[in-house]
């Protein structure tokens, strides 16, 4: 009899074992599948304006996140239950209290670093942290906007420190004087009115070269100069494709000032094309995109648009859409995304980063911009990430060992950002 049961628990095994392997065998091949994902469109099916009574006046702001998507599901708008379905989808929101006691003697400084304002040293005894993840890309930022009130935040300075460094840097700069003090690539240089290229001296890929402002100071150039930066460096993309058409995948990296990790004060950006793949980071989100529309068939780009959108944390230009980002890598990031690199998207480009500069006072600054694969159909929509670094004169490093090793602690608010790009934007429609 114990026989019998232990040759039917191992049918019942080996049974159990052939079934996971066929499911497993099942996946792998469906994974492997070529997945066609839909065509990106950053048109919102429904604008914020639309949810606004969904939210029964809340404050719009990352510590109500968890609020307003919930007003979302509940709102009798058929859209706005559509919409917290894709948000519930792509993100996990949540919040956590922390409380504290404050001895006698340590209040006096804290109040001075809040300003000596009484609402904001209340807050400090019970804080609201808040928590961004995404599902799929599996990016996550933490928010407490009291944070952005420690020691150090807030410099003043950057003006004079930069009109100082500018000065300082142009008599030797090797930029201003490209022709003797740059490699060249084998294809040539490209050379236009306002922007010319070089070949990196010491390159990460096979096709790596500069492109580079003809004026040396790296916050002070108009639209014009900067379109004419952005042509640059398309032309050198087709060149370097042309001299080697399997280099395919282009990327653009530009830092502002040393803060930001640029090697030279000169205004320069990094091009280049990779030949297998995007490099790591806009692989995932290319990996993602696919695994989006395998699982949802929806493009992912377009949901993250639409979910922006709903939130009132998107503006447009045309065939363009600026986010504030919800999984913000660092403060005041945004994402400016279009269907292709088109007039729009750079002039969207060029409108954030002079916001950034002349109304925010963030000069020190941080982009990658990954485009369209030359002549593959494993591609991305264009798209720009851009970060602030901090303040350009300060010795502290703005990243941690929480953002290289954990999750993004965020200080702004990116409902503060969205707000900010709104007014700027309208400015420059009227």
């Amino acid at each position: 009899l114990a026989s019998t049961d232990s040759s039917r628990r191992l049918r019942i095994a080996l049974g159990v074992a052939a079934v996971l392997a066929i499911w497993l065998v099942a996946r792998r091949l469906a994974l492997a599948e070529p997945v066609r994902v839909p065509k990106f469109s950053n048109a919102p099916k429904i604008h914020h304006a639309s949810f606004v009574s969904c939210l029964q006046g809340k404050r719009l702001s990352i510590a109500t996140l968890m609020e307003i998507v919930q007003s979302l599901r509940d709102c009798e708008n058929l859209h706005a239950r559509e919409m917290a379905i894709i948000i519930d989808r792509i993100y996990d929101v949540t919040s956590t209290r922390g409380s504290l006691e404050l001895p006698e003697t340590f209040l006096p400084k804290v109040s001075g670093w809040l300003g000596n304002d009484p609402a904001l040293v209340q807050e400090v005894y019970h804080q609201t942290i808040s928590s961004v993840f995404n599902r799929f890309t599996h990016e996550a930022a933490v928010l407490n906007p009291l944070r952005a009130k420690r020691p150090g935040v807030t410099v003043s300075g950057a003006e004079e420190y930069i009109e100082k460094l500018v000065k300082e840097t142009e008599p030797s700069c090797d930029f201003c004087r490209y022709k003797e003090m740059t490699a060249a690539d084998t294809f040539g240089r490209v050379e236009t009115e306002f922007a010319m290229t070089a070949a990196n001296t010491f390159k990460y890929d096979g096709a790596h070269g500069l492109v580079m402002f003809r004026t040396h100071n790296p916050v002070q150039w108009t639209e014009e100069q900067f379109l004419g930066l952005m042509d640059t460096a398309m032309q050198w993309f087709g060149k370097a494709h042309a001299a080697d058409p399997t280099h395919q995948f282009p990327h653009l990296m530009w830092d502002i000032l040393p803060k930001a990790s640029a090697s030279q004060v000169h205004p320069h950006a990094q091009v280049s094309l990779s030949s297998r793949r995007y490099y790591g980071q806009g692989e995932h989100l290319r990996l993602v995109a696919e695994d989006y529309a395998r699982q949802h068939g929806d493009n992912y780009f377009s949901h993250l648009v639409q979910v922006h959108e709903a939130l009132g944390l998107a503006s447009h230009l045309g065939r363009a859409t600026v986010l504030a980002y919800i999984t913000a890598k660092k403060d005041w990031e945004v994402i400016v995304i279009a269907d292709e690199a088109c007039p729009d998207f750079f002039r969207l480009l060029h409108l954030t980063l002079r916001a950034y500069i002349d109304e925010y006072k963030l000069y020190a600054i941080s982009m990658a911009m990954f485009l369209p694969a030359y002549g593959s159909d494993a591609t991305l929509p264009a798209f720009v990430r851009i970060v602030d670094r901090g303040a350009p004169a300060t010795v502290r490093s703005d990243i941690s060992a929480m953002e290289l090793f954990a999750q993004s602690n965020v200080n702004v608010d990116p409902f503060a950002v969205a707000a900010r790009l709104r007014d700027t934007l309208r400015k420059v429609r009227r």
